[in-house]
């Protein structure tokens, strides 16, 4: 996505290249980087899409543990991580975890139920 590759290029503390781990953002940095969009050459929606996807991802979510610190634009630190907010991206990972494997079964569940249903029709005959 564009507007990640424009931020990483800007502010590569806050927003690190794979394989470093992501960091905990601050609270409000959507606001902080609506200064820089000139800079980032992109829209407030490009930017607010890419900050959505930036933070929706097991990457970020395990991040978020108790205590660690929330950085601006800049890489400094601005706040910490609550102990509810790393409970809730717990709760995130765990949930995409559960649906990524539901996602996995699905097409096996698919192919089985013709070869079932071929089954049962060849015992009827």
């Amino acid at each position: 996505m564009e507007a990640i590759w424009r931020l990483q290029k800007h502010f590569p503390l806050a927003f690190p290249v794979n394989p470093a781990p992501k960091v905990p953002l601050k609270e409000g940095i959507l606001k902080d980087a609506e200064q820089h969009l000139e800079l980032l050459g992109i829209t407030a929606e490009q930017l607010k899409q890419g900050l959505a996807t930036w933070c929706r991802g097991s990457r970020y979510w395990s991040s978020m543990t108790e205590n660690a610190p929330r950085l601006d634009l800049n890489g400094q630190a601005v706040g910490t991580v609550t102990a509810a907010q790393a409970l809730h991206a717990k709760q995130q990972v765990k949930r995409q975890r559960s649906q990524a494997r539901r996602a996995q079964a699905k097409p096996k569940e698919q192919t089985q139920a013709p070869a079932d249903a071929t089954a049962a029709e060849q015992a009827s005959d």
